[in-house]
């Protein structure tokens, strides 16, 4: 079964390409992805999955915290939230003894 690592830190000049070949030795890769935003720009993210989850689990331990492209990356099995904040969730409760009577969702 197949399993994802993810990958923060990345350096502005790292591709699709060069994070494939970063994470190759430690499996077979399905698929290699820099995250962008809709100009092109990279988002400093990114993710490769593996055909087996030991593959991920080896390329996680191997590549946390090793330099790719001038940057220390990070490496994890789960992704981590790099949208730099926001509210999220949702807001609601009871005000004046009214329970419920204003909330909604923030986010």
């Amino acid at each position: 079964m197949s399993a994802t690592m993810y990958v923060s830190n990345l350096s502005w000049s790292t591709t699709d390409e060069t994070l494939r070949a970063f994470a190759s030795r430690h499996g077979d890769i399905l698929d290699a992805i820099v995250d962008r935003d809709s100009s092109g720009r990279s988002q400093h993210t990114g993710s490769v999955t593996f055909g087996d989850a030991d593959q991920a689990r080896s390329a996680v331990d191997d590549l946390d915290e090793q330099e790719l492209d001038g940057s220390k990356i990070r490496a994890s099995l789960t992704k981590e939230d790099t949208s730099g904040g926001g509210l999220g969730g949702s807001v609601g409760g009871s005000i004046g003894g009214y329970e419920g009577s204003v909330g909604g969702s923030i986010g």
